[in-house]
């Protein structure tokens, strides 16, 4: 009876143990590529201006490597960022949009979703902007304290062209980013980045 009950104990204390050890494996890994994997959507609000760090403020992150620890983007890596434009005015009134785009890769395609789940692309982020101002420049008069909410998602992708691609963004930084803020380098490295400012302007 007494074996018995040693061998009860032994088992109990050996799923707990290995209940532990799984949890930490799975726990290591999970930290190493949890980076934004689920969808967000960011705010543009009328009359404010935003600041975007594209690589930071993605989701839906894919072929992100691990270099001495820190998270690294490379040809091969491709990411969604999606923004909602809301607000609304006392007056009639448009949208007037201000663009300020900084992009030190060259070397990524955009894609930009623009009505009813429609994407355009591949394109430069400059025509991004230049599409979004063209397109509320159309059909830019709202009616007084009528709210907007449009839904829009830049998908980007930095295309691996060829095995030297695969091989540079190992050692290379004209091939990667590090994505990590708490990493020195962080600051200095290739960026896409830009500000946008929207403003609501009174029309008769």
């Amino acid at each position: 009876m007494k074996k018995k009950k040693i061998v009860a104990l032994l088992i109990v204390i050996g799923i707990i143990i290995t209940s532990f050890s799984i949890r930490g494996t799975y726990a290591k890994y999970k930290s190493s590529i949890d980076l934004n994997s689920t969808a967000r959507v960011a705010k543009w609000g009328i009359n404010t201006s935003q600041v975007i760090d594209l690589f930071k403020d993605s989701y839906d992150l894919e072929g992100i490597k691990s270099l001495d620890g820190s998270k690294i983007i490379a040809p091969g890596s491709s990411g969604k960022y999606t923004f909602k434009i809301s607000g609304s005015a006392e007056v009639s009134y448009g949208l007037k949009f201000q663009f300020d785009v900084e992009d030190t890769i060259n070397q990524l395609e955009y894609y930009l979703t623009i009505e009813d789940g429609e994407e355009e692309g591949p394109t430069t982020l400059q025509s991004i902007a230049d599409d979004l101002t063209e397109f509320y420049s159309f059909d830019n008069t709202f009616a007084p304290n009528e709210e907007v909410e449009v839904e829009h998602t830049i998908r980007w992708i930095w295309p691996l062209n060829d095995t030297e691609d695969s091989n540079k963004a190992d050692s290379d930084l004209t091939k990667q980013v590090i994505i990590d803020k708490n990493d020195a380098n962080y600051g200095s490295q290739p960026h896409v980045k830009f500000k946008v400012n929207i403003s609501a302007e009174q029309k008769n």
